[in-house]
C-alpha cells in the first residue's frame, strides 16, 4: 500500500549526486574568504575605472606578495574591484589606498576588512564545530523522538537516515560554492557557514515530518 515504485531509481540519483558533489569539492576544492584565511580585503569604485592589468601593476610595486584583483559592480552598477591582500599595516594600507585612488576617475574605498590569521584560524576551527554540534543533536534527536517506534525500523536506523539526508543537504550547496570559486572567484566566508547552518535546519524539518507520517502508518499497520 505504501510502497514506492521507484525508490531504487530516487535512491541511485541521490547517491550519484553526492558522489558528484564530493569529487567537485575534492578536486576543486573551496576558495575560503579572508574571514577564514586571514588578510585584508579593499574594495574601491570608479566612475571610470582603470584596467585590471594597470591596477595589478600599481599594486605590485609595493611588493605586499601574493596578491588577487578581482572586478566586480557596486550595488548602484559603478565599475568597482576587489583586491585581496595579506594583512596589512596603517602604513601599506595608506600606500595601496594612494595607488588605486590614482588610477581611474572618481575613486573611491567603499570597503576595508583586515582579519589576522589567528582570528581567521579561530573562526575556522569555530565553524567546523558549529556544523558539527548541529548535527550531533538534530542525529540525537531523530533518535530519541523515533525510540519508541521499534521494529520494524530501529531508531538507530532513522538516525543513519539522517545523516544520509544531511550530507546530500550539505554536499550540493558546497559543491555549487566550489564551482563559484574556481569560475567565478566566489569565497566561502562565515555566511556560507551561517546559510549551510540553515539548509541543516530547513533539511531536518522536513525529514522529522516524514518520519512522523512514517511512525503514523506503522502503527495503523500494526492496529491492521
Amino acid at each position: 500500500m505504501f510502497a514506492i515504485t521507484y525508490r531504487k531509481v530516487w535512491l541511485i540519483i541521490a547517491a550519484v549526486i553526492m558522489i558528484g558533489s564530493a569529487l567537485i569539492i575534492g578536486l576543486f576544492g573551496l576558495k575560503q574568504g579572508i574571514d577564514f584565511t586571514g588578510g585584508s580585503l579593499t574594495e574601491v569604485v570608479y566612475e571610470s575605472a582603470p584596467t585590471k592589468e594597470a591596477l595589478e601593476a600599481g599594486i605590485s610595486t609595493l611588493a605586499l606578495g601574493g596578491t588577487s584583483v578581482r572586478e566586480s559592480t557596486d550595488v548602484n552598477g559603478r565599475e568597482a574591484y576587489i583586491i585581496r591582500t595579506r594583512d596589512l599595516s596603517e602604513e601599506e594600507h595608506g600606500a595601496i589606498n594612494d595607488i588605486v585612488l590614482a588610477l581611474g576617475d572618481g575613486g573611491e574605498v567603499t570597503r576595508f576588512t583586515s582579519i589576522g590569521p589567528v582570528i581567521g584560524q579561530e573562526l575556522r576551527d569555530k565553524a567546523g564545530w558549529a556544523i558539527f554540534g548541529v548535527v550531533s543533536v538534530i542525529v540525537l534527536y531523530v533518535a530519541f523522538a523515533f525510540a519508541g517506534i521499534g521494529t520494524p525500523v530501529s531508531s538507530f536506523v532513522y538516525g543513519l537516515i539522517t545523516i544520509f539526508v544531511l550530507i546530500h543537504d550539505v554536499l550540493v550547496p558546497t559543491a555549487l560554492m566550489s564551482l563559484l570559486g574556481y569560475f567565478a572567484g566566489v569565497e566561502v566566508d562565515v555566511l556560507f557557514v551561517m546559510a549551510l547552518l540553515a539548509v541543516l535546519g530547513y533539511s531536518v524539518n522536513d525529514t522529522i515530518v516524514v518520519f512522523d507520517r512514517v511512525r503514523e502508518n506503522l502503527k495503523l499497520n500494526r492496529t491492521e
